[in-house]
């Protein structure tokens, strides 16, 4: 309520005094019910927070303990990162000592290559990528020594009974038979069969000494 003793200039607003009074009084009697309104705002924010808190500190230890388990599962990843880690590393130093050994063995090679120690590495030949490649036969060298055999007029005669009672020895099979792959016709053609076949001769001689 505006007091009574205040004086207020009427002819300035163009109004009466009780009018204006009245209006003061209309908007003095609206702020009065906005603050009560706040009054009772506040006092329900504070019985809001009155009943929260308890239930903030109940769940208060539960996010340390949350926060210790994302901490644990952080250290695990990166234990397993180090292990990764670590293994990675040991696959790349092993696979440097290899590159390295085998660069030492290549060095070796061509080493003995120079002092004709190890015979040149021929070019691969096309042959080999075809198939069926032809079947070689180890035949005897013509000139390799035979056995001694026994002249027939060395080997002492038997008597009758002991030469039916003898077994008699089983007639030598075919070359043709043992050898079912032999193929007679077949001739070197290639380089490679040159060589494969030297290489047969070399083994015949050596089988031979």
């Amino acid at each position: 309520m505006v007091p009574n003793d205040i004086w207020l200039r009427t002819e300035w607003l163009s109004c009466r005094r009780t009018s204006v009074l009245r209006c003061v009084e209309r908007y003095c009697a609206a702020a009065a019910r906005e603050y009560r309104r706040a009054l009772r705002r506040v006092q329900e924010v504070e019985e809001m927070m009155a009943q929260v808190e308890p239930e903030t500190g109940r769940r208060l230890p539960s996010q340390p303990a949350q926060a210790e388990l994302l901490n644990r599962r952080l250290a695990a990843a990166n234990a397993e990162i180090r292990r990764y880690q670590t293994r990675l590393y040991a696959c790349e130093r092993e696979m440097v000592a290899l590159r390295q050994e085998n660069a030492e063995l290549e060095a070796l090679c061509e080493q003995a290559r120079a002092n004709s120690l190890l015979p040149p590495v021929p070019p691969q030949p096309k042959v080999l990528e075809q198939p069926g490649l032809p079947v070689i036969v180890f035949h005897p060298a013509a000139d390799a020594p035979k056995a001694e055999q026994p002249q027939p007029d060395a080997v002492p005669e038997q008597s009758a009974p002991e030469q039916e009672s003898a077994p008699q020895a089983a007639p030598p099979e075919p070359e043709e038979e043992r050898c079912p792959f032999a193929q007679p016709d077949w001739k070197p053609t290639t380089a490679l069969d040159h060589q494969a076949v030297d290489l047969v001769h070399q083994l015949e001689s050596l089988m031979t000494v």
